[in-house]
């Protein structure tokens, strides 16, 4: 992984401007996408979303945990893609990056021990919208089956969207 980037402090507030612009886009895309009946496409691409949001968040925490008088400031987490989906949830509320739902409601059993929904900020959500894979049955993994996609339910990717632009409103008003 490449080392985390030195960036000068005063161009700290100009990053953040720059992810959140690209996180406006990313959204408006990813629910054109959704409207136009690509779900899968529209998931990835609000994955790239939450994680531009996520580096905002870095950079953010960055530019208030550095003094005046810093010139270079190094930006933890900046390439690696849990980091940023880490920094995005503690910002963005866990309904709002939902793109698919499960069969328990939550807070309807003991925490942990169901799965209740698909979650933009799960690594493995984009991993299986974007590639093939091959999802062995049996311990031996002779049998098995192909798989690429998201479970993406259309109103809770709808749901998530509009959280998400309600929360990149706020930033942007916020932290800039």
């Amino acid at each position: 992984m490449k080392k985390p980037p030195k960036v000068p402090r005063w161009e700290l507030r100009n990053g953040i401007v720059q992810c959140l612009t690209l996180v406006a886009m990313r959204l408006d895309e990813a629910e054109a996408l959704l409207t136009g009946g690509y779900p899968t496409q529209a998931t990835i691409i609000f994955t790239f979303a939450v994680e531009e949001f996520g580096k905002a968040v870095l950079l953010r925490r960055a530019f208030e945990g550095s003094r005046e008088t810093d010139v270079l400031v190094v930006i933890d987490g900046f390439y690696d893609h849990t980091a940023k989906l880490d920094a995005a949830a503690t910002e963005i509320p866990k309904e709002g990056l939902l793109v698919g739902h499960a069969g328990f409601q939550a807070n309807a059993f003991q925490a942990m021990a169901f799965q209740i929904g698909a979650s933009a900020d799960d690594w493995k959500v984009r991993l299986d919208a974007m590639f093939v894979d091959w999802v062995p049955r049996a311990a031996d993994g002779l049998e098995g089956k192909w798989q690429w996609g998201a479970k993406t339910d259309v109103d809770v990717l709808a749901k998530s969207l509009k959280a998400v632009q309600e929360r990149l409103s706020k930033a942007s008003i916020e932290w800039t």
